[in-house]
Formats: structure tokens, sequence, C-alpha cells
């Protein structure tokens, strides 16, 4: 799954959905540490978290080299930089009342 759902979702409801269901994929491939695919997730800090240990695993990553963890610790970062950035949207929108400008 790409960032497009989570970028797209209506929702913070939507948000944690979509990035439950990736990490879910993602547990089953054990592509990630388990403690940055486990689940449940606790919300935006958490999430936020997360995305702070992923960039250090990819710094990480990029010092040894490690090609097929780059690949698949990037795109995981993509994704969780799309849903902290969405879920800050919805969030703020939430708190100017424009949640339905949103939604159109």
């Amino acid at each position: 799954m790409s960032g497009s759902a989570i970028r797209n979702a209506q929702s913070s409801y939507a948000v944690m959905f979509f990035l439950t269901t990736y990490l879910s994929n993602l547990q089953g491939r054990g592509e990630l540490p388990p403690h940055l695919s486990a689940l449940p997730l606790g919300g935006l800090h958490d999430v936020m978290a997360r995305l702070d240990a992923l960039v250090g695993e990819l710094d990480n990553a990029f010092r040894g080299l490690d090609l097929q963890a780059i690949d698949a610790i990037a795109e995981t970062v993509r994704v969780f930089d799309a849903a902290v950035h969405r879920l800050i949207e919805l969030k703020q929108a939430e708190r100017l009342g424009l949640a339905e400008e949103l939604a159109a």
C-alpha cells in the first residue's frame, strides 16, 4: 500500500485503520524491528515516535549499505510521514471547524 490512501483519508480513524493494515502486512514479512511494527498504535504521538525511530533505522541501513533494508524502511518512512501529516491536517481542520471542507 502506498501512502495515497492515507493522504486521502477523511478521518483520523481511517488514517489509523490504513496504517494498522499496513503494519499487519509488515509483521508477516519481518522487515521491521518488532517494536516498530507492534500493534495497536497509540495515536498521533505514537506514530510520530515510530517515524523518528524509523528514520534512525534508515540511517543505520544506509551506514551498513543494506539495500534490501533501505528499500523496506524507506517505504515505511514514506507511509508514516503521510500518516503524521494527514493526522495533523485533520486535527487542525477539526479545531478550525473545517472538517467538512476537507472532505469535499
